[in-house]
């Protein structure tokens, strides 16, 4: 099977894994047989496109990250920025975590796995980049620690929504405040006990 081929194949199965999952809220209880007859493939096919289902579950995983990753980045042109832009990002994120409600629950299984702790860790490294750069372009006080802090919180109002299963607008509000003026002052090691 050539390269191009083998894309395709695995575009046809990820684009029915993505459609069957979202509409039954779970990726890992989706039966190999309904994505199999959704996607037009037999079960050889699956198997050449994925070596396993750990294999096909992390591709999974990444398709949904980058499309979450487009949304926001499309929220991100749109809008002014410094924390404005921050704002609309984290806001697009959470509501992309509750309408693909399998990326979240396969991000949550491939926590402790060691190629889906290093994806996570990729993802979330490019949000604290992406909230560093417009914390810096307003001279934020100590960005680089601000948008690591930002951006973890954002995961974490993410997961407790997936918990919850609707928005939490009190952790969102919260996160968000996180950036009101004033603008805290530059750390100063003397005013530490």
């Amino acid at each position: 099977m050539s390269d191009t081929d083998l894309r395709q194949l695995r575009g046809r199965i990820l684009a029915a894994a993505r459609e069957l999952s979202v509409a039954c809220g779970s990726a890992l209880d989706l039966p190999d047989a309904e994505l199999v007859a959704e996607a037009g493939v037999s079960q050889d096919e699956f198997t050449s496109a994925y070596a396993d289902r750990r294999a096909y579950l992390l591709a999974l995983l990444l398709d949904f990250l980058d499309r979450a990753r487009a949304d926001a980045i499309d929220t991100l042109a749109q809008s002014p920025p410094g924390v404005p832009r921050i704002a609309a990002a984290f806001e697009r994120y959470w509501d992309c975590n509750l309408r693909w409600r399998p990326m979240r629950e396969l991000a949550l299984h491939f926590r402790t796995d060691a190629e889906g702790a290093e994806i996570l860790r990729g993802r979330l490294h490019g949000v604290t980049m992406i909230a560093q750069y417009e914390l810096n372009r307003i001279d934020w006080p100590h960005a680089a620690a601000a948008a690591r802090l930002a951006a973890n919180m954002c995961v974490e109002t993410a997961i407790a929504e997936y918990e919850a299963r609707h928005v939490l607008p009190e952790l969102r509000y919260s996160v968000l405040s996180y950036f009101r003026e004033p603008r805290p002052k530059p750390f100063d090691s003397s005013v530490m006990p």
